[in-house]
């Protein structure tokens, strides 16, 4: 088992500090693995503090030795950092100022305790690795990253809009508005298919809409790439209310899964719900895998029986029957009578 010693720097200081063992550090690494394997996600700092081995204010102190020696990494001292526009369970999201390129751009920071969970760090490893592949109008884009003292970094372009997730929540889009905004969404998504990348977890939150309209998807976090012909498999990974029912089941994803979960956020901005909601996540997988989807028609009568038609075809249990990728989706969406 590799030891977070020799790369997570918050774990070196408190090796170093003797806060903790060796051998206590991989017990809970090892834990934290089987925890994994059942769906549940724990940070290795908490468990350290669970099992009594690190004391909440030792690890407060870590958090703030960190923070000081990472204020002279030099892999971030091109960045002048301004202001946080967003932050999520892994990630903080700052505004800076790129003092090489002159320009402003977001920087996203893993959270210094999540410096401690190696599934974290490998998520944004996978993150880093896939977007700076991907270049489209409708993704976005992804300038730099690494990691600086421990610290992994993004710097991304700086998109100034709102979640979709918040836009839902304000108002139902209108019908002919949804169709447009998630046909280029479904673009987006359709270049990072065509580079054989599989974003696995998209939902309205993880789709930004600049004041134009124009929306852009983020947060590859639980991306995977795979080869052409090939599928992919990692356990139950996603958002419930969004997961196909190979995700539920822990099947092989392929961007036909993507295409599941268009059509869930299409769905959704058409009928103002998610096409499979629950009082847990027991019964939304339930629901998934065993319901058929009520007729967006029947909760909203203005959407067509063409648009009808090309959102249930994406939310086809089995995967053959749904579009073969978020292009073809697009395509689709583009040939609806306007």
């Amino acid at each position: 088992m590799e030891s977070l010693s020799g790369s997570t720097f918050l774990a070196r200081i408190a090796l170093e500090w003797k806060l903790i063992q060796q051998d206590q550090l991989d017990a809970c690494i090892k834990e934290q693995e089987i925890l994994n394997k059942r769906g549940k996600e724990v940070l290795l700092g908490q468990l350290l503090v669970d099992r009594g081995w690190l004391k909440p204010g030792d690890l407060a102190r870590l958090l703030q030795e960190q923070k000081a020696r990472l204020a002279r990494a030099p892999g971030l001292s091109r960045y002048d950092i301004r202001e946080r526009v967003g932050e999520g369970s892994t990630a903080v999201v700052y505004h800076a100022w790129d003092r090489e390129t002159g320009r402003s751009v977001a920087l996203k920071l893993l959270r210094e305790e999540v410096c401690l969970d190696p599934v974290g760090r490998e998520r944004f490893q996978r993150e880093l690795q896939a977007t700076m592949s991907l270049s489209h109008p409708n993704v976005v884009a992804v300038y730099d990253g690494g990691e600086a003292s421990g610290r992994l970094f993004l710097v991304m372009e700086l998109v100034k809009g709102r979640r979709l997730s918040d836009l839902l929540t304000a108002r139902r889009l209108g019908g002919s508005d949804c169709v447009a905004l998630m046909a280029k969404v479904a673009l987006g998504v359709g270049a990072a298919h065509a580079k054989g990348i599989i974003h696995r977890d998209l939902k309205p939150a993880n789709i930004l809409v600049e004041p134009g309209g124009e929306p852009k998807v983020t947060d590859f976090g639980l991306a995977r790439r795979t080869i052409p012909g090939a599928a992919v498999t990692h356990g139950v990974m996603g958002t419930p209310l969004y997961m196909a029912p190979e995700q539920v089941t822990a099947k092989a994803a392929s961007p036909r899964t993507d295409v599941f979960a268009l059509g869930a956020v299409l769905y959704e901005g058409l009928t103002g719900a998610p096409p499979h909601a629950g009082r847990s996540d027991m019964e939304v997988y339930r629901k998934i895998l065993l319901e058929p989807v009520t007729p967006p028609s029947q909760k909203n009568a203005a959407v067509s029986k063409a648009l009808e038609a090309v959102v249930l075809k994406a939310l086809e249990k089995e995967p053959a029957r749904r579009q073969s990728d978020a292009t073809a989706l697009a395509e689709e969406l583009a040939a609806l009578p306007r």
